[in-house]
């Protein structure tokens, strides 16, 4: 039996993609991140769960929006979420934001969920 599930966010209706943004967080301690997750899906209505980041503006950060993420496919308790080819674990401690041109080091994480993915927690990992 998995734990740490009391609750979870999923699409209200499973034929249409959903989103949720987290609060701005300081991430400059943040080494990894992993997520409580079940995207197994099924056949006819596959499910899957990526991460971006986007700045305390919301913009998405370089390197770590959705397009970038490792989309996960599967169920468990501390799922690594990665960027890009290589498989980036560790956000970064710092970007330049577009908008007032400041080195900022809090982030949004948002949450994009297909299917009948749910997520139940969202992990940082300190350095």
């Amino acid at each position: 039996m998995d734990t740490d599930r009391f609750a979870y966010l999923s699409p209200l209706n499973i034929s249409f993609p959903a989103q949720v943004t987290m609060k701005p967080q300081d991430m400059s301690s943040v080494c990894a991140i992993s997520a409580n997750v079940n995207a197994s899906g099924s056949s006819e209505t596959p499910a899957s769960f990526k991460l971006e980041l986007l700045s305390e503006t919301g913009y998405r950060v370089d390197g770590f929006s959705a397009a970038n993420a490792s989309a996960i496919v599967s169920n468990g308790l501390a799922l690594p979420c990665t960027w890009g080819a290589g498989g980036v674990s560790k956000p970064p401690s710092g970007v330049v934001d577009p908008a007032s041109g400041k080195v900022q080091r809090r982030f949004m994480l948002r949450a994009h969920l297909v299917g009948g993915a749910k997520i139940y927690a969202l992990n940082l990992h300190a350095c």
